[in-house]
């Protein structure tokens, strides 16, 4: 999945637009009963792991003016209509993604004064399986090709702007990408 979003962005994004994205984490054990070691763990593959990408290319990027940095974020850390967590099964990265909201919040913040580097968020709160988006059922409102959200990464670059932009489904992703 990454190696084809990579492969689509830069083919699409010029020198100065950058793109860092998360992972995914599930188990079986509830959220009390996970290890220190594995909260630090997955607080370091989601949390750090953005911020050092950030902090690599950041400077480097605020020197080019109309530079883009996109983090690709989760929906995790929020709650669906209903209140209830994204995936009960996903505690630990519930709990790190709000960290790397404010992430975004801080970066958004540092250049919002300088107006060099736009810093946007593309937050998926859909399944993004590892096919074009053409063979999946386009009915189907929680489920996307890879090529689906390459695109949207894409015009985010090419508009450089700040924001965050959400996707919660294939129809809502639609409209959101018609309005950038």
């Amino acid at each position: 999945f990454i190696l084809k979003l990579f492969e689509i962005f830069f083919y699409f994004i010029r020198d100065r637009d950058r793109i860092s994205k998360g992972g995914w984490w599930i188990s079986e054990k509830d959220f009390s009963e996970q290890s220190l070691d594995e909260f630090m763990r997955v607080q370091k593959s989601m949390v750090v792991s953005h911020f050092l990408v950030y902090k690599t290319f950041a400077s480097h990027l605020s020197n080019e003016e109309g530079s883009t940095y996109t983090f690709i974020t989760g929906g995790s850390g929020e709650s669906n209509e209903a209140g209830e967590p994204f995936e009960p099964k996903a505690s630990l990265i519930s709990a790190s993604s709000p960290a790397v909201y404010g992430l975004v919040y801080a970066a958004r913040n540092e250049f919002r004064a300088k107006k060099n580097l736009h810093i946007c968020e593309l937050r998926i709160s859909i399944w993004v399986k590892k096919l074009d988006d053409e063979t999946l059922d386009q009915s189907n409102e929680h489920l996307v090709g890879n090529n689906y959200i390459g695109k949207f990464a894409t015009k985010i670059c090419q508009k450089h702007g700040n924001g965050t932009y959400k996707i919660k489904t294939r129809s809502e992703g639609n409209k959101v990408y018609e309005t950038m």
